[in-house]
């Protein structure tokens, strides 16, 4: 990051040169100057002068409570200078609250305040998260909007626990850092039975103090097969009887997580048994099992299952559970019974989903999408899920079940883009995980996993994608013409997850298929 000296020279020379536009009160004035900025910054030059000019631009886009702008510029200045969300970005967010105007620029705010919040949790900066969430909570205010007080409420509930528990547990390291046995079972109680995160929380628990979580922790870091980790399974299973109310869901879940990813292996009376506990479980927790094998920071996650599928004035919506509120509306559309669960069904007569063009979703940086997909027939190109080919984000299932990722620079429809196919095709009507990674950062690539496992990858053109104002469709794209078949657990990262992460997310997803 340039020196202060630096950028206070680089912001005088820049307001000296933009006193009119500075000035300005007008939000399409300071619109048209962010929009300006980022341009410039985007070219080589001065690293002080491309760092004052980005700060500008998130100001200046704050002021015309332009979030797009915002987060396209925050995004470049965390790119090109390795910075964390910080302090400057929460207070250009507090100036976009008391600018907006429109339902639409509140949404846009209290969205982008979800996912800085999100990737505050995930750095277990709950100091931060607390402080975004009270700027969720004054936008919601400001708006008098009941849907976008009810995601903030619901962003509420999820944090201030998490914060709270966090407190409790304290400072455990002693003057060398070093963490007593009782510290490494209080941390991992937090992070296996409060947060979710049984990576992290496991090694704890297996260096701690509780004897029957020890046991349990050990055995699971050691397992090896399928028949030892449904032997973990069913530990966690037994020991969630001690438990208390949330602490005994996550022990239930972390087991039912366990089943599904060693079901395959399983036969005879054993595979009866897990299949028979695994639909008990669904039954008692209901959408919490989708949540919680979805890796952190997801931007949308649509399960359609039961529970997460609303009816309102005649119009369905599928919920998003990755707690962002992208809620897909559903057009055409039918929900298929699967052996565990709800899959979407894409007729041959048409139909989409709609989810539709909030901040959030315009994705310049690294992403992931992941879906399953049961393709019913091949005739024609077609488009499981689209934004735009020239921009952010689309996949094209070839004629041949060969898939085509596409991102591009333009922010349109045109060139230039780039295209990238599967090494090997889908079959037809049978289930198949799918994911594509956009790596920018580092070594640019492109890659292409099927069913958790890397399939084939290649440099990416851009350094980075100018976004689109299209909507995120799901079963209809530029083709022309309609997804026809089932899709399912559609999930969208603003990262790009590792080998691990692709396959957790098809682990957990890929019993019953």
């Amino acid at each position: 990051m340039p020196d202060e000296a630096a950028q206070a020279e680089a912001g005088r020379r820049l307001r000296e040169l933009y006193k009119t536009e500075f000035a300005s009160r007008k939000p399409e004035e300071q619109r048209l100057l962010a929009r300006s900025l980022v341009e410039q910054a985007s070219r080589p030059g001065d690293a002080a002068v491309r760092f004052v000019m980005l700060s500008e631009a998130m100001h200046a886009a704050a002021k015309a409570a332009d979030i797009a702008i915002l987060v396209q510029a925050s995004q470049e200045h965390r790119r090109l200078f390795a910075l964390e969300p910080g302090e400057e970005l929460l207070k250009d967010l507090g100036i976009a609250i008391q600018a907006a105007t429109t339902s639409e620029q509140a949404e846009d705010i209290i969205a982008e305040l979800c996912r800085l919040a999100d990737d505050a949790v995930q750095r277990d900066a709950y100091p931060v998260a607390l402080k975004t969430l009270a700027l969720a909570e004054q936008m919601a205010r400001r708006s008098k909007d009941a849907a976008l007080t009810g995601r903030v409420r619901t962003l509420a509930e999820r944090i201030k626990p998490l914060a709270e528990a966090w407190r409790q547990i304290g400072n455990e390291a002693d003057l060398l850092g070093e963490i007593s046995a009782a510290g490494r079972t209080a941390r991992g109680r937090f992070y296996c039975l409060v947060k979710g995160d049984w990576p992290v929380g496991l090694t704890h628990l297996a260096a701690g103090d509780d004897e029957a979580l020890l046991q349990a922790a050990a055995a699971e870091l050691a397992a090896s097969t399928p028949e030892a980790f449904i032997a973990v399974a069913d530990r966690w299973y037994e020991l969630a009887a001690k438990q208390r109310a949330s602490a005994k869901d996550q022990m239930l879940i972390h087991a039912a997580q366990l089943y599904r990813q060693h079901l395959a292996a399983l036969g005879g009376l054993e595979r009866a048994r897990i299949d028979k506990r695994l639909v008990e479980l669904g039954k008692s927790l209901g959408g919490r099992l989708a949540n919680q094998r979805i890796p952190v920071g997801a931007v949308l996650y649509l399960g359609f299952e039961r529970d997460g599928i609303l009816g309102q004035g005649g119009k369905l919506s599928a919920l998003d559970s990755s707690g962002s509120g992208h809620h897909a509306q559903l057009t055409g559309l039918r929900l298929a019974s699967g052996i565990h669960g709800q899959a979407l069904e894409c007729p041959a007569e048409g139909g989409a989903a709609d989810c539709g063009k909030p901040a959030t979703l315009r994705l310049d940086g690294s992403l992931t999408i992941s879906l399953w997909l049961m393709p019913g027939e091949f005739g024609q190109r077609r488009n499981p899920i689209f934004k735009s080919y020239g921009s952010e984000l689309a996949i094209t299932q070839e004629t041949t079940g060969i898939l085509s990722f596409y991102y591009g620079a333009n922010g349109k429809d045109i060139d230039p883009y780039q295209g990238f196919t599967s090494s090997a095709a889908i079959p037809l009507k049978t289930w198949t995980h799918v994911a594509v990674v956009r790596q920018l950062e580092g070594a640019a690539r492109l890659i292409w996993y099927f069913n958790g496992k890397r399939l084939n990858e290649v440099a990416a053109a851009y350094p980075t994608s100018r976004t689109s104002d299209q909507p995120l469709m799901i079963g209809r794209g530029y083709t022309g013409y309609p997804y026809i078949g089932q899709l399912d657990e559609i999930a969208l990262w603003p990262r790009a997850l590792n080998d691990a992460e692709v396959k957790q997310v098809y682990d957990g997803s890929a019993a019953g298929r």
